[in-house]
């Protein structure tokens, strides 16, 4: 008994290791059977029409030059926008997140059990928009009052990369936190 509590505590540390913000994301989780769990990998993509298209050139004028970077952004910005709802990713819903680069844990309908897999479909909103595609295993399943149940999931096999890209959404997510506290000083 004392060896399983302390391989629960070396656990819950491991997953604690990260940095964590509360957020509102759109995201989507679906259940991965057992038979195809060999076959997923946690991926990201940047959706953009502009990917290959060449940067503006300079100009001699600073501010004609600013204004044209300006409008650019707001051309790739719909563009952008666009392309998700093309794409079917205008459909994922907002729902608040407990995140951070280890897992994630968020309020749904369904009860999924302790040791599934899940997929988690999410869209940080950050220029340019990225998609995750990340896996997990449910690690911790309660039922709220509101008869949905909070689920709080494992990353598996994440790469270095794109745990990198989740701790730094993440830590923006905290410094503008840290912001608005302390404007309301």
């Amino acid at each position: 008994m004392g060896d399983e509590m302390e391989l629960d505590d070396e656990k819950f540390v491991q997953m604690r290791q990260y940095s964590r913000v509360d957020t509102y994301i759109p995201i989507d989780l679906r259940l991965v059977p057992p038979e195809e769990r060999p076959l997923v990998r946690p991926r990201t993509s940047v959706e953009s029409a502009l990917t290959t298209m060449q940067s503006l050139p300079e100009l001699d004028s600073e501010p004609l030059s600013d204004a044209f970077k300006v409008l650019n952004a707001k051309l790739d910005t719909i563009i952008n926008m666009l392309t998700f709802q093309n794409h079917g990713y205008h459909t994922l819903q907002f729902s608040e997140v407990n995140l951070s680069a280890g897992g994630l844990s968020v309020l749904c309908s369904e009860a999924y059990g302790e040791g599934e897999w899940l997929e988690a479909k999410m869209i940080f909103p950050t220029i340019p928009y990225v998609i995750f595609y990340l896996y997990g295993e449910v690690v911790h399943v309660v039922p709220e009052d509101t008869g949905q149940y909070k689920v709080s999931m494992e990353f598996k096999d994440l790469d270095e990369d794109i745990r990198d890209l989740i701790a730094k959404f993440v830590f923006e997510r905290q410094r503008e936190a840290l912001r608005k506290k302390k404007r309301m000083e």
